[in-house]
């Protein structure tokens, strides 16, 4: 919860611009379960261990995808060979490899399973609308596509991660390489028995759950599953990647029923060998409260949200964007009135003309 409050008048005079960007942990370590922790903030500031990244594109759609690849394995790991401190500096990141740019903007499914993952509050309802222009007649109640669930936040995020681990060119091998041990039984996880293990793996990730709940391995079952599509598709990962988020009517890969962790050269025991139930132990995809509201009823709260959040100007902007059927601007928050107190700055405002 936050700890303190600041007035948004003094901030805004202090030079506080409210838009929509990236910002991660400052503070992580190689050795822990994991190094990265990205998020989307719309309108609130940050302190100085909150570093900020600006995705060089429109938001929300650039920002999104990139957020997608920042919380991935395959982006971690890089990121853990090179740190030696406990704070992730931009010396570090700008060292750390992304994904080839010209594939970002043509992953609409990528898009939006991250932005259910980051984006999955009211205050984000500007957004929601932004990405509305892009998808003329939704279909769906808008909270039901928050992930909020265990069940599908974990889905989710593996299908990113297998996404990720595409794009830069990797192989089944490869990533299981990448996340090796982390097939081991929770017994041989101990404090003792972990000694040996690489001490900047991802063999902590979920290590009290059995195998076949972990995100290292459901990732890994998820980019088999996505390297299947690609071989379907003769080779075309945007192809194969197109329809790893466009399968089950548009909701992306799922959890599967069972795992049987040897037909994947997986497990370490007896248990490997047997068909292992994940889905039904994982929970429900959603909270009652996510289903229960009707979709018109989802997307008049969302405008009221909106309206609130952007003003009568800002949201009138928007809503002229969306009914012409155009690219989409950032929604622009409404200012407020230049401090009157005598520590304010006149003429600040001009910071936040469009």
């Amino acid at each position: 919860m936050p700890q303190y409050l600041l007035l948004r008048d003094e901030a805004l005079a202090a030079g506080f611009v409210p838009r929509c960007k990236i910002t991660l942990m400052d503070i992580g370590s190689a050795t822990n379960a994991r190094t990265m922790f990205a998020t989307i903030l719309d309108g609130v500031p940050c302190g100085n261990s909150a570093t900020i990244l600006d995705s060089g594109h429109r938001p929300p759609l650039g920002a999104a995808l990139l957020l997608a690849h920042l919380n991935s394995f395959v982006f971690d790991w890089q990121l853990r060979q090179r740190l030696g401190g406990l704070h992730l500096t931009w010396h570090y990141l700008e060292e750390t490899a992304l994904y080839p740019p010209q594939w970002g903007m043509a992953m609409e499914g990528a898009t939006t399973t991250a932005l259910k993952l980051a984006c999955n509050a009211s205050q984000f309802s500007p957004m929601w609308l932004a990405h509305l222009g892009r998808h003329r007649t939704p279909h769906w109640a808008l909270k039901a596509r928050w992930a909020l669930t265990e069940s599908e936040r974990l889905r989710l995020r593996c299908s990113l991660d297998a996404m990720s681990a595409l794009m830069v060119g990797l192989e089944f091998e490869d990533l299981k390489w990448l996340l090796s041990d982390c097939d081991l039984p929770s017994a041989q996880l101990t404090r003792e028995s972990a000694r040996t293990l690489d001490p900047k793996g991802f063999w902590r990730a979920d290590k009290e759950k059995d195998p076949e709940l972990r995100h290292t391995i459901l990732t890994l079952i998820a980019f088999h599953d996505l390297q299947a599509l690609v071989g379907a598709h003769l080779g075309d990962r945007g192809k194969g990647i197109k329809a790893f988020f466009a399968q089950n009517d548009g909701e992306g890969w799922m959890l599967p029923e069972a795992i049987r962790l040897s037909d994947y050269d997986l497990g370490r025991d007896n248990r490997a060998h047997h068909p292992q139930p994940v889905r039904d132990r994982l929970g429900p995809r959603f909270f009652d409260f996510q289903v229960e509201q009707s979709v018109e009823d989802s997307w008049k709260e969302c405008r009221l949200h909106a309206r609130n959040l952007l003003g009568e100007a800002g949201y009138a902007a928007l809503e002229r964007e969306l009914a012409g059927g155009g690219r989409v601007a950032e929604p622009v928050r409404k200012v407020a009135e230049p401090s009157s107190k005598p520590n304010g700055k006149p003429g600040q405002p001009e910071l936040f003309d469009e």
